[in-house]
């Protein structure tokens, strides 16, 4: 009878060396069973990834679509900005060009009013 470390010694070299013992080891342990459930994993797992890819494309385009929506919000904002800006320059320069004429009639005036002072 052997002993065990020669058993093991004279199996693992049948495995290594015999095709035949090393696929019917396999079959006998299940290994093949092993390998198509792990492939089975592998194919739910890309399954799920593709999916999971196409759910963050669909997202990643609804995100896109709203940042170009606040993109043109921004453009009109500043549109609309600008243009107030306009009126309000233009409004400035007319109560501007009043004060100056109101200065002018005023020292007109004042003129007008020394000047008739003197007559008096």
């Amino acid at each position: 009878m052997q002993s065990k470390e020669e058993l093991k010694k004279v199996l693992l070299n049948l495995l290594l060396e015999d095709v035949e013992f090393r696929h019917a080891v396999a079959g006998a342990i299940g290994y093949k069973e092993i390998l198509d459930r792990i492939a089975k994993v592998e194919e739910d797992m890309n399954a799920r990834f593709l999916e999971l890819r196409k759910e963050m494309n669909e997202r990643f385009a609804k995100v896109d679509e709203r940042f170009a929506k606040v993109e043109e919000d921004i453009r009109d904002l500043r549109k609309d900005m600008n243009e107030g800006f306009k009126r309000h320059d233009e409004e400035f320069k007319r109560v501007w060009q009043s004060i100056e004429d109101l200065r002018k009639d005023m020292n007109e005036g004042f003129k007008r009013h020394d000047e008739e002072f003197k007559r008096v």
